[in-house]
Formats: structure tokens, sequence, C-alpha cells
């Protein structure tokens, strides 16, 4: 299921991208959430399932600092729907900082040779709970601490993107409007999944670390490969819900009073 989901949130990721147009730039935000949790899906299958050395070579801890940035993609998202504003690199730069930090902790081994990364992927296969301990590659921060930082990441910026929905929709907006109460509906569920696939993303790396990695992993019928395929495929099927952001109608949200302009992306 998390290879299927994660193949589907591809295409999605393109169509959303390509059909965005002038009016609604920010369904881009969209577009780059859904490559961000595809990616990390289809990495975590390769190095989890594939068995083949030379993939897991090339996912396993390479791109592992992208996926810091699923919560503030959100959060810009949710703030160009209520708001119009687009992302600032000067004002919004700190929102990145985690991710950078990390990129730089991590790039020791990106910069390392293939052979060696090679033998560490052999090591995985024949023992997998070494994704937690192993002695080729040993970071600043352990790598359970790094799940657990990008899990509350994830947790902190959807709960408080829905506190600024809640805000916007009980303060701000023309309730008059089926369109609104559409995009609303929208913008809750779309962040309360995002929440919950990283609570069980965190209660599942808990539980790796503490007990047996391969039995909650490894398995196509584990808790963690049916929870998360689960949750990501009902992220998705959202878009069905709510065809205008699939086909790229313009729907924005703004205060009945605002006179902001379409939002874009910077």
């Amino acid at each position: 299921m998390v290879l299927l989901a994660s193949l589907f949130g591809i295409f999605i990721a393109l169509v959303l991208f390509f059909s965005s147009n002038q009016h609604n730039r920010i369904n881009r935000y969209v577009a780059l959430y859904f490559l961000l949790l595809s990616l990390y899906g289809l990495i975590h299958y390769l190095v989890i399932y594939s068995g083949n050395a030379f993939l897991i070579a090339c996912g396993f801890i390479n791109f592992s600092f992208l996926f810091l940035l699923p919560g503030p993609v959100l959060y810009f998202y949710v703030r160009g729907m209520l708001t119009g504003t687009p992302i600032s690199l000067r004002k919004d730069w700190l929102h990145f900082v985690p991710t950078a930090l990390h990129l730089l902790m991590i790039l020791p081994w990106i910069c390392t040779d293939f052979s060696t990364k090679e033998t560490l992927a052999r090591i995985l296969i024949d023992e997998p709970n070494e994704v937690f301990h192993n002695t080729l590659y040993q970071p600043l921060v352990s790598p359970i601490i790094n799940y657990l930082i990008r899990s509350v990441s994830g947790i902190g910026y959807a709960v408080y993107g829905l506190i600024v929905i809640y805000q916007h929709h009980e303060k701000k907006m023309d309730l008059s409007s089926s369109q609104q109460k559409y995009a609303f509906t929208w913008l809750y569920l779309f962040v309360f999944f995002q929440a919950l696939l990283f609570l069980i993303y965190m209660i599942n790396a808990i539980i790796a670390y503490t007990d047996s990695i391969e039995g909650l992993l490894y398995r196509h019928d584990s808790l963690y490969y049916i929870s998360a395929g689960m949750v990501v495929a009902i992220q998705q099927s959202i878009l069905l819900i709510f065809p205008f952001m699939l086909y790229s109608i313009p729907k924005k949200i703004y205060p009945a009073e605002s006179t902001l302009q379409p939002a874009s992306l910077a």
C-alpha cells in the first residue's frame, strides 16, 4: 500500500504543479507537499522491502533532510489560502533552519564513497535493527531523535495550522459562501490527516526503537505499513471529494473585507 500510495502521490503532485496557473499557484504548495510525502514513502519502501543494496545505498539517509519540510510547506499553504501571503525568504527563513541543519549534519555521509554506503546497505538487509544502531554511520544526533524531531515538527505544524484555520473560520470569513465552506472543510481534513500521519510515524518509530524493528516494519501486514499507507491514501482521496483542488479551479479564501490579490509563489 505504501508503494502504491507513493506512486499515486507523485502523479497527483505532477498534475497539481503543471495544471496550476497564475490564479491558483498556491496549489503548488500542495504539489510539493505530496511530492515530499511520496518521496519518503518510496524511499521507505526501497530501503525496507527491496532487499537491493544499490537502491538502499541510494536512498538511505541521503534525502532525509527533505522530510523536515512537509510541516512548513503545509503551513505556507494554509497561510496562503487564508491570507494570500506568499513565501518570503526574508521573513520565513526560520522555517527552513531545521532542514538546513540536518543537511549539514548528514553532509559527510552524502559525500561518503558509494562502496561504503553499499556496505551499510548490506548490513541493513541482514540486520534491520541497524537502522537505529550502526557502526558505519554515527550522526551527531541519534536516528531515533531525528525521527522524533521529524514527527514532532509535522504534528506541531499541523496543530498550529488547525488553530489558524479555526481562528479565520470563526472571525474573519464570509460563511454564507458555499465555496468558502467547502474550502474550510478541505483545509480541516487535509491538515488533520497530516497530524494523524506524523502521529502514526512517531508511535511506530518509538515501538521499533524499543522493540524489534523487523516485526514492525518489514512485513506487508505490519502496523506501520497498513496504517501509514491508509492515512496517505485517505489524504490523497480527499482531492476526489474536493475536485476543485485537483482540477485547478481557482478557489481562494479571503476575509470578506479583504482586498488582497491571489497569492503566488515567491
